[in-house]
C-alpha cells in the first residue's frame, strides 16, 4: 500500500489557499454546473459530509438547498477561509479521511467527495471509513478526474514528473494518481458499496498564474475536447461522477 505524504499534501493545499485565497467567479461557476448533474443534493433535508471541502464553494451551496452540510479539509488555512462560508447549515473544521474516529457510525445519509480521491495513492482506508460514517442505503457520491481519459493520463505523467525535477507545485503533489473506473469498482465492492450511476462529463479547469501550467492546460482541452466528441464517454468523458449506495 502506498501511503499518501500527508505534510506534503498539507504543504500544497496551504500553499494554494494563500495564492487564490478568494472564490473566483470562474471556480463557482464550475461548482454551479458539477452540482446540477448532481440531482440527489437538489433535494434538500439530508445530513450531508463534505470530504476536502476547499474554500467551502461545494459546502454552502448544497446547503442553500435545506441540506446540513459538514466540511472537512486537511488544511488548516484552507479551512480559514471556508470558515468565511460557514452558516446555520454549513460547518467545516480540519478533519483527515483516514482517521475513522472523527464521525461516529451511521452519521451521514450522504457524503460529497469532490476532487479528493485522486490525491491518495491507495483509497482503500478512505472507502472503509466511508462506509463506517455513512448509514444504511445511504449514498457516496465521488467526482474525480477520468482515469481512463488518455489526457488525464498524459498530464498526470507530465506533472508527476515534472515535480520530482523541478520541485514545483504544478497544481498538485507527489500523492497524486488518477484512478480509472476498474479500481473505483473494485474498492467500492470491497467496502460494501454498490454502484448505481456513473456519469461522465467534459470539465476542464483551466487558469493559472503559471505560464507553463496554462500551456498545459491549453494541450489539454484541446485534447480533452477532441476525445469527448470521437470516444466513447468511457474514454471521452474527462470528469467522472460515481454513485454509489451502501448495501
Amino acid at each position: 500500500m502506498i501511503e499518501q505524504d500527508k505534510v506534503k499534501e498539507r504543504e500544497y493545499h496551504d500553499w494554494e489557499v494563500t495564492q487564490k485565497p478568494e472564490i473566483s467567479e470562474e471556480d463557482l461557476e464550475r461548482v454551479k454546473n458539477i452540482i446540477e448533474y448532481c440531482d440527489i443534493l437538489h433535494k434538500g433535508n439530508f445530513n450531508i459530509l463534505e470530504v476536502g471541502c476547499g474554500k467551502g464553494s461545494f459546502g454552502k451551496l448544497i446547503s442553500n438547498y435545506g441540506n446540513n452540510v459538514t466540511g472537512i479539509d486537511l488544511s488548516t488555512k484552507t479551512i480559514e477561509v471556508a470558515k468565511k462560508m460557514e452558516s446555520e447549515h454549513y460547518k467545516v473544521s480540519v478533519g483527515d479521511i483516514d482517521d475513522i474516529k472523527l464521525f461516529k457510525n451511521n452519521t451521514f445519509e450522504i457524503i460529497l467527495c469532490p476532487f479528493v480521491l485522486h490525491h491518495i495513492p491507495d483509497i482503500s482506508n478512505a472507502i472503509h471509513n466511508f462506509s463506517y460514517w455513512v448509514s444504511s442505503k445511504g449514498k457516496l457520491i465521488i467526482i474525480e478526474p477520468n482515469g481512463s481519459n488518455i489526457t488525464w493520463k498524459i498530464s498526470n505523467f507530465v506533472g508527476h514528473n515534472l515535480r520530482k525535477i523541478t520541485g514545483w507545485h504544478l497544481n498538485g503533489t507527489i500523492n497524486e494518481k488518477i484512478h480509472n473506473m476498474k479500481y473505483y469498482r473494485t474498492e467500492l465492492a470491497k467496502k460494501g458499496f454498490s454502484i448505481k450511476k456513473i456519469k461522465y462529463i467534459l470539465d476542464v479547469r483551466q487558469g493559472s498564474d503559471n505560464i507553463l501550467i496554462n500551456i498545459l492546460f491549453g494541450i489539454r482541452y484541446i485534447l480533452a475536447y477532441i476525445l469527448w466528441n470521437t470516444m466513447p464517454e468511457g474514454y471521452g468523458g474527462q470528469q467522472v461522477i460515481i454513485y454509489a449506495e451502501k448495501n
